[in-house]
This record gives structure tokens, C-alpha cells and sequence, in this order.
């Protein structure tokens, strides 16, 4: 039973009145528990005498029954993760998800925090971790991830009611800096590598770059996925490193279209004429779209790793990852092609329009067609419909100076 008032004792102790009382807490393994608490109101000829001692007793108590209604979980961070968050929560998660978790515990905030009770982690030293990190040169989004495991156990507690704040709440990460920029393929480098690629690697790669489909979707995709009457391809799994899990977007099935030129390469593997004999075998009896010689879906690595960074190195195009291939179709579509943006984002199965405008990277060619405009526009104004130049506010290139002047005649 949780006691929600109390008044405590008052008693002489060491030539001082200490107050004790007692304080509701959670056990490591869950269960209530009540341990006894002294705070030193003084020393015993700064009161008139006990009575007033009482009073200034009653005060302290006062604020603790208010403030302190609910026992607060004196677990440790570590007994926490072990005997609750990991095998409740966390291995609930998806399979990547649930490795994230694990690596970032292990990693940062095990050897930091795993002795400290939860209830006495504060933001500043929270703060503290994230500097610390910074400093050590670990990337913005490895802070976030951090930040966001802590956050999510101590929003379970709170769940729980084992404690009143989450002090991750307000945690600043620090400033946001990109480590390694995602690169989109332009068209010539695309075009080069269809043709050069060999099979299943080029209708892979052609699949990929058409449709935006992240290199999970793609591998996991079956041949009853395909729709090739209505020219639809259904995604509803994703495979990461070899598991076979739902999509990133959990729980929903989007259906991508098939434009022609994909139709055909699409319908060509199908039927078999890219495949082996072997793997044409293996197709028939698991149904993967791109099956291994073991029945498995391939592997994204040795796809890339065997089969297509040979063939870009000798062609010399710069390195680029399966995720570059999102990045290609969503800035072909996006820049040159004037996809919506509302459109874009359920081709490519994001849950905020914010993500998807990330992937639309700005072209070199759009950006020299607009500076083109604006030199038009200001150093070459077109011509009266009388075939006489309009002189009225012309500059001419060799007026630029420090300081610009109009010429009028």
C-alpha cells in the first residue's frame, strides 16, 4: 500500500532535530518497496524546542507530500535495460531497430550510465553526454540515436509510472553536420551501367532506379508481387541481411506503377531469359522475383560488392551505395521530371513530406539554366519588337567595376 501523506518523526540526534520519514520506490525487479529517509532541520539551540522543531518539520513534510505523491524507481539505468526495457520492449522491435538499440547501449551509454539510478540522471547530464560525444567526433544522427534510446526508456517508465520527467526530453544533440553526403546518379551514368551490367544485377539496377524502391523492398519482392496485367508492383516486405520482416512503414502494403520500359525488362526476367537454369529452379519453389542458389533472397552486399562496384570502377564512376539509387530517382523525378512532391513521397513510402524533400538533391544543369536566366535578364535584355535594341537600362560587361552605372544615351 502507497502511503500519499505522511508527517514523519522528530527527534534529537548528534546535538541536532533531524526528521525522518519514509519513501515509496520501485525495486529492480518491479515490486514496491518503502525505505526510511533523515533530513537535519538543525541544531537543537537553533529551536525554541520540539514543538518548534515540529513546525519547521511539518514544512519540509509538506512539500514532499505535494511534490511527491508517487514512488520514483531507484532502479539503475543498466538493471533497467536488463530486466525490463531489452526483453520487453526492445525485442518487440523491428530486426535493424533492435540492433540499433543494442549497439548504441553497448557502446555509449552503457559504460556511462548503466551504474546511475534513473531517478538521478538529470538534462545537464545528459547535456554533459552529447558534448562528450561531439567531441569524440561521433556523427549527428549517432547522437541522435542515443538520444532517442534514452528517451524511449525513460517514456516507458513514465508508462510504467516509475517515474515523473523524462530528462532526455530537452536534450540538445548539438549541431547538425553532414559526414558524408548522399550522391544522386546522373542520367549518362545510369544509362552507362544498364548497359554494361550483367544479369540479375542489371534488371536490379534498372528496377531500382526506375521505381525508388529501397534495395530491402526490392530483394523481398515475390513474383506474385507483380501485377503485370494492371502494371503495379506490391510492396509489403522488406529482407535485411538475410531475415525477412515487414516494410519500413509497418503494417502498410503500398502498390508502386510499372512504366513501360521497366514492363519489359520486368516481363523478359520473368519469363526466365536473364536467369540460369539453376536459379530458374530456385525461383520456382521459394517465388523470390531474385532468388539465390540457396533459395534465399540475395544479398544487397554481394550484389553490389561483386557485381556492380567492379563494373562502375572500370567505367569510372564515382562510389555510390543501393540508397544513392532512392536519391537518383527522387532528384530525376522531382527536379527534372516536376514529380509533386505529395506524389514523390508515396512513391517512396516516407511518412513526412520533410523526408522526402531531403532526397531531392539540386542538379548542376538546373542550376547553371537558372543563372543563364538571370545573366539574360540583366546583361542581355531582348530586343524591341522593332528590331531596335531597348537601351534604356542596359549594363554592359565592361561597366563592371567596384561600383556599377547605368548607361543612358
Amino acid at each position: 500500500m502507497i502511503r500519499r501523506y505522511q508527517r514523519g518523526s522528530v527527534r534529537k540526534k548528534n546535538g541536532n532535530y533531524v526528521l525522518r520519514y519514509r519513501e515509496d520506490f520501485f525495486k529492480p525487479e518491479g515490486t514496491k518497496g518503502r525505505q526510511q529517509r533523515t533530513v537535519v532541520l538543525g541544531p537543537v539551540s537553533a529551536f525554541r524546542g520540539k514543538k518548534d522543531a515540529r513546525r519547521a518539520a511539518d514544512e519540509i513534510m509538506q512539500e514532499i507530500n505535494h511534490n511527491s505523491p508517487k514512488p520514483q524507481a531507484s532502479i539503475t539505468l543498466g538493471e533497467f535495460w536488463d530486466l525490463h526495457f531489452r526483453p520487453n520492449i526492445v525485442e518487440r522491435m523491428k530486426r535493424n531497430t533492435r540492433a540499433m538499440y543494442d549497439d548504441r547501449w553497448r557502446k555509449q551509454i552503457a559504460p556511462v550510465l548503466s551504474r546511475e539510478r534513473m531517478r538521478n540522471v538529470t538534462t545537464l547530464d545528459l547535456d554533459r553526454l552529447m558534448t562528450q560525444l561531439e567531441r569524440q567526433c561521433y556523427s549527428w544522427q549517432t547522437r541522435v540515436h542515443i538520444r532517442n534510446v534514452i528517451s524511449k526508456m525513460y517514456s516507458t517508465a513514465q508508462k510504467w509510472k516509475w517515474l515523473a520527467e523524462n530528462p532526455a526530453k530537452w536534450v540538445d544533440v548539438g549541431q547538425w553536420k553532414i559526414v558524408r553526403k548522399q550522391r544522386a546518379l546522373s542520367v549518362a551514368e545510369v544509362q552507362l551501367l544498364a548497359e554494361r551490367l550483367e544479369e540479375p544485377a542489371r534488371t536490379v539496377f534498372i528496377l531500382a532506379v526506375t521505381t525508388g524502391l529501397r534495395i530491402g523492398e526490392l530483394l523481398a519482392l515475390q513474383v506474385d508481387d507483380l501485377d503485370l496485367s494492371h502494371g503495379v508492383i506490391k510492396i509489403q516486405r522488406s529482407v535485411s541481411r538475410g531475415e525477412v520482416d515487414v516494410t519500413k512503414t509497418e503494417g502498410s502494403i503500398r502498390q508502386v506503377p510499372i512504366p513501360p520500359v521497366l514492363m519489359e525488362v520486368l516481363t523478359a526476367h520473368i519469363n526466365g531469359a536473364s536467369l540460369s537454369a539453376k536459379s530458374r529452379r530456385e525461383r520456382e519453389l521459394a517465388n523470390w522475383l531474385f532468388p539465390s542458389e540457396a533459395g534465399t533472397p540475395l544479398s544487397d552486399r554481394n550484389l553490389i560488392n561483386r557485381h556492380i562496384y567492379p563494373v562502375s570502377k572500370k567505367l569510372g564512376i564515382p562510389h555510390f551505395s543501393w540508397h544513392s539509387l532512392r536519391h537518383t530517382f527522387s532528384t530525376l523525378g522531382g527536379n527534372e521530371g516536376t514529380i509533386p512532391t505529395l506524389v514523390m513521397k508515396q512513391l517512396l513510402g516516407h511518412s513526412k513530406l520533410s523526408t522526402t524533400q531531403k532526397y531531392m538533391h539540386e542538379l548542376e544543369g538546373q542550376q547553371r539554366e537558372a543563372m543563364g536566366k538571370i545573366e539574360h535578364l540583366i546583361w542581355l535584355p531582348k530586343k524591341k519588337v522593332d528590331g531596335e535594341e531597348n537601351h534604356n537600362s542596359t549594363l554592359s560587361v565592361a561597366q563592371c567595376g567596384p561600383v556599377a552605372t547605368v548607361a543612358s544615351r
